[in-house]
């Protein structure tokens, strides 16, 4: 199993979903839709404008990076 978080210091826990096996890049790129939807509806101060993200390479995928885009 995988735990996969967004965290926001003003809020807390935004999102957070729990997976069998493995997170490969189409997966965490549906995670972060789903955070971009609950960010989305957040009051502007409290709405995080960083992501911070590590060097694997499920982060690099083309689906996220068109997320950020």
């Amino acid at each position: 199993m995988t735990l996969i978080v967004a965290l926001v210091p003003s809020y807390g826990i935004l999102h957070m979903e729990v997976c069998t096996g493995s997170v490969k890049g189409n997966r965490f790129a549906q995670f972060l839709r789903n955070v971009v939807e609950k960010v989305s509806g957040l009051p502007r101060q409290e709405a995080p404008r960083l992501c911070i993200m590590d060097n694997a390479s499920i982060h690099k995928v083309k689906e996220v990076e068109e997320i950020f885009k």
